[in-house]
């Protein structure tokens, strides 16, 4: 009893979809339908690429690639616009969820050796926000995309029309804020690297990319 207490407090949000689609059954009676309500393709892919990122991730490429950006930075403006516009950019290709997931860490440690903890709440909640405005453009970017994108047969070319006014426009509207804010001087982050073990990471990022070409069509 004691273990199911942790995982329920470990797993808020798997728990609560478990309860609510138990609940669903008794207004929809399980039948042989169920199953074509499951679209494994979407399932799959997502699984594929979170599972690829979450590789990458674990062997540091990440926080590499932020330390390096972040390094040389000499004021809080474009510190911030750096943190921010990379979770932007990155949310295109590795999820809204985590993209969020990889680099709020990283922002709170970048952050706090800069001396800049005091501004934490506004760059996360402005990452955030950046997360779901860039990932909104690809269909990869967030599960709603991937799901729209094999339900309806997009192709590419059709469904970056759709999406990148809306996102050009967040964009905008996002650099606008980050430039309100004043450019006071900071001092140096740091920008040692953990050691990373290039073949895994190449393999991870082999399986990152034929997960992109199935959800593009360009494989089975």
């Amino acid at each position: 009893m004691k273990q199911f207490l942790i995982f329920i407090q470990k797993e808020p949000v798997l728990t609560a979809a478990s309860i609510l689609a138990i609940i669903s059954v008794f207004f929809v009676p399980p039948d042989s339908t169920y199953l074509k309500y499951i679209d494994y393709k979407t399932l799959l892919c997502l699984f594929c690429l979170m599972a690829a990122i979450k590789g990458i991730e674990r062997e540091g490429l990440l926080n590499t690639v932020s330390l390096k950006l972040s390094a040389g930075m000499k004021n809080r403006k474009s510190f911030i616009f750096l943190l921010v516009f990379t979770c932007f950019f990155a949310s295109m290709f590795m999820t809204n969820d985590v993209a969020l997931i990889a680099l709020v860490p990283i922002t709170l440690t970048a952050l706090s050796l800069c001396g800049q903890e005091r501004h934490t709440a506004l760059v996360v909640v402005l990452q955030t926000i950046a997360a779901n405005i860039g990932s909104s453009l690809t269909p990869i970017g967030n599960p709603q995309n991937l799901y729209l994108f094999t339900r309806y047969g997009f192709q590419l070319p059709s469904f970056l029309k759709v999406t990148l006014p809306l996102v050009l426009f967040g964009g905008l509207l996002l650099a606008l804020v980050c430039f309100l804010i004043p450019a006071c001087p900071i001092s140096q982050v740091l920008t040692t690297a953990p050691l990373i073990r290039k073949k895994t990471v190449i393999l991870y990022g082999a399986m990152f990319f034929l997960a992109v070409a199935a959800v593009l069509r360009l494989i089975p």
